[in-house]
Protein backbone atom coordinates (compact mmCIF):
# COMPACT_ATOMS: atom_id res chain seq x y z
CA UNK A 1 0.00 0.00 0.00
CA UNK A 2 1.10 3.43 -1.06
CA UNK A 3 0.08 6.09 1.36
CA UNK A 4 0.70 9.70 -1.08
CA UNK A 5 -0.27 12.26 1.84
CA UNK A 6 -0.29 10.86 5.24
CA UNK A 7 2.28 11.90 7.49
CA UNK A 8 0.97 10.15 11.36
CA UNK A 9 3.72 8.13 12.05
CA UNK A 10 1.56 5.40 13.03
CA UNK A 11 1.03 4.63 9.43
CA UNK A 12 4.66 3.07 9.21
CA UNK A 13 4.95 2.38 12.82
CA UNK A 14 3.03 -0.91 12.49
CA UNK A 15 5.47 -2.75 10.81
CA UNK A 16 3.32 -4.17 8.34
CA UNK A 17 6.00 -5.52 5.28
CA UNK A 18 4.58 -3.62 2.19
CA UNK A 19 3.09 -0.19 3.13
CA UNK A 20 5.23 2.80 2.13
CA UNK A 21 4.56 6.61 2.29
CA UNK A 22 5.94 9.39 -0.07
CA UNK A 23 5.89 12.07 2.00
CA UNK A 24 7.78 13.01 4.73
CA UNK A 25 6.88 11.80 8.22
CA UNK A 26 5.18 13.66 11.53
CA UNK A 27 8.23 13.04 12.99
CA UNK A 28 10.70 14.25 10.18
CA UNK A 29 8.35 17.53 10.52
CA UNK A 30 9.25 17.70 13.96
CA UNK A 31 12.86 17.59 13.49
CA UNK A 32 13.28 19.44 10.76
CA UNK A 33 11.51 22.50 13.13
CA UNK A 34 13.81 21.58 15.30
CA UNK A 35 16.86 22.10 13.85
CA UNK A 36 15.34 25.62 11.92
CA UNK A 37 14.48 26.85 15.19
CA UNK A 38 18.23 26.41 16.82
CA UNK A 39 20.29 27.00 13.61
CA UNK A 40 18.19 29.54 11.89
CA UNK A 41 16.38 31.26 14.26
CA UNK A 42 17.77 30.70 18.04
CA UNK A 43 14.43 30.23 19.41
CA UNK A 44 14.61 29.35 23.28
CA UNK A 45 10.68 29.04 23.56
CA UNK A 46 8.08 27.83 21.11
CA UNK A 47 4.40 27.95 20.85
CA UNK A 48 2.55 25.31 18.97
CA UNK A 49 -0.90 26.37 17.46
CA UNK A 50 -2.19 23.33 15.11
CA UNK A 51 -5.30 22.32 13.56
CA UNK A 52 -7.21 20.19 15.37
CA UNK A 53 -6.99 17.53 12.11
CA UNK A 54 -5.13 14.21 11.97
CA UNK A 55 -1.90 16.22 10.34
CA UNK A 56 -1.86 18.93 12.93
CA UNK A 57 -2.26 16.50 15.67
CA UNK A 58 0.77 14.34 14.47
CA UNK A 59 2.62 17.52 13.60
CA UNK A 60 2.28 19.16 16.81
CA UNK A 61 3.22 16.12 18.84
CA UNK A 62 6.16 15.87 16.47
CA UNK A 63 7.12 19.47 17.32
CA UNK A 64 6.08 18.82 21.32
CA UNK A 65 8.54 15.86 21.41
CA UNK A 66 11.78 17.39 18.98
CA UNK A 67 11.98 20.80 20.60
CA UNK A 68 12.59 20.18 24.11
CA UNK A 69 15.72 17.65 22.91
CA UNK A 70 17.03 20.63 21.43
CA UNK A 71 16.79 23.08 24.09
CA UNK A 72 13.84 24.74 22.99
CA UNK A 73 11.01 25.20 25.80
CA UNK A 74 7.17 24.79 25.14
CA UNK A 75 5.88 27.53 26.67
CA UNK A 76 1.96 26.83 25.47
CA UNK A 77 -0.34 24.19 23.26
CA UNK A 78 -3.16 25.31 21.18
CA UNK A 79 -5.80 23.45 19.09
CA UNK A 80 -7.82 25.40 16.74
CA UNK A 81 -11.18 23.64 15.07
CA UNK A 82 -10.25 23.20 11.40
CA UNK A 83 -11.01 25.83 8.60
CA UNK A 84 -10.81 28.63 11.58
CA UNK A 85 -9.99 31.92 10.76
CA UNK A 86 -10.10 33.71 14.10
CA UNK A 87 -7.72 33.23 16.09
CA UNK A 88 -8.21 35.91 18.62
CA UNK A 89 -9.03 33.59 21.44
CA UNK A 90 -5.80 31.74 21.03
CA UNK A 91 -3.42 34.27 20.63
CA UNK A 92 -5.00 36.55 23.25
CA UNK A 93 -4.60 33.46 25.92
CA UNK A 94 -0.30 34.00 25.19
Amino acid sequence: MLCPSATTDEITRQGYTWVFRVCASASDYGRALADFLTKAVDAKRLAVIYENTQFGSSVARAAREQAPQVGVGIVAVEAYDQGGTDFTPVLARG
